[in-house]
């Protein structure tokens, strides 16, 4: 099945009163405002969690050659916890851009997701009880290519909200991205994984994590419209997480808000837009990495 997320014209948000770089195509229209309150604009649907970007491949997701043969658009993965038994009903999906395609794994652990029009894909499994796993520029349009084989570590769910740091409100809509590095009382961890987890809050700012190893620190990273990035970093200790109960608060943000266009002055769909702070030495290089870590839009 072929979903198509609702396009959005913000894609930056800092807090209030910091100066900001723009990295833009050429043509850019900007006008921008601040406010000391988020704007009464209505919020657009929040994007499913497979829009977040993409991190760099992870190592435990493997392309198997199985030697099947697939139509052009249909991708076949198979996913099993570490020591090979099947997952059933883990979520599968690939994502292109503002496109995605989701599935659930059967009882054999497999999924087809079907009807992909972009020609390469991020794709990512999750589970509950397991840490997620993602691997990213993967081809579709070919007919014979191998079956995607993920691995998923067991792991501790757990759940957690997001409020206004002002008034304690709920924040619907948000963008969760649970981070594979961070510190807490003192214990320090940093990996180069993919994210444990993506997902978004509901109506009431609540979201679930469906899984973080035991030992290990993650930072909880929340994206709304019309608030500062905000950040919390959790471990999981004896099967549960610390701190308890998981409260990330977001400052309200300004809002900047732009036309991109080409040398002849024609909008351009689908452009990436880059915000973040004018000290910040990856927007004086440009580097395309660099800038994903700082902002993720």
């Amino acid at each position: 099945m072929h979903r198509r997320a609702l396009p959005l014209v913000v894609t930056g948000l800092l807090g209030l009163g910091g100066a900001l770089w723009l990295l833009l195509s050429p043509g850019l229209d900007v006008p921008t405002t601040s406010s000391d309150a988020p704007a009464k604009a209505p919020v657009a649907p929040a994007p499913p969690p497979s829009l977040a970007v993409p991190a760099t491949p992870s190592t435990k997701a493997r392309e198997l050659a199985m030697g099947e043969v697939t139509p052009a658009g249909t991708l076949v993965v198979h996913v099993t916890q570490v020591g090979g038994k099947a997952i059933v009903g883990a979520l599968v999906y690939a994502w292109h851009g503002n496109d995605y395609w989701p599935g659930e794994t059967d009882a054999m652990g497999e999924v087809r997701l079907t009807e992909i029009t972009a020609e390469t894909v991020t794709v990512r499994a999750s589970a509950e009880g397991f840490s997620g796993e993602e691997t990213e520029d993967v081809e579709t349009l070919g007919t014979e290519r191998p079956v995607l084989q993920f691995e998923l570590t067991t792991g501790v769910a757990f759940d957690g909200v997001v409020v206004d740091v002002r008034n304690a409100s709920p924040i619907g809509d948000a963008r969760v991205t649970v981070a594979a590095h961070g510190s807490v009382g003192g214990f320090f961890s940093s990996s180069g994984r993919v994210a444990y987890d993506r997902t978004h809050t509901d109506e009431k700012g609540r979201f679930h994590v469906r899984g973080v190893p035991e030992g290990q620190v993650a930072t909880v990273e929340v994206m709304a419209t019309d608030y500062a990035e905000g950040a919390l970093s959790v471990r999981i200790l004896g099967g549960a997480v610390t701190p308890s109960p998981v409260v990330v608060q977001l400052t309200p943000g300004g809002r900047v808000v732009g036309v991109v266009r080409d040398p002849n002055g024609t909008p351009l769909a689908g452009a990436t837009v880059y915000v973040m702070p004018a000290s910040s030495s990856a927007a004086m290089r440009g580097t395309p990495r660099a800038l994903r870590r700082l902002f993720r839009s």
